[in-house]
């Protein structure tokens, strides 16, 4: 569930940055950069050692 709430929050700041004058591509890289972010960090859980299954 945290990852949805990431990429709306990135879409979400996306939108306002664009809004407040700042260039559409340099808004949607920072949203961008949330979202690999959210994502690198969904794929890394399994592997921490508290969800390790041994």
């Amino acid at each position: 569930m945290g990852l949805v709430y990431s990429i709306v929050a990135a879409l979400a700041l996306w939108i306002v940055l664009w809004a407040l004058g700042a260039k559409a591509l340099d808004s949607f890289l920072l949203a961008a950069l949330i979202m690999i972010v959210a994502v690198t960090i969904q794929m890394l859980q399994k592997y921490l050692p508290s969800k390790r299954q041994s």
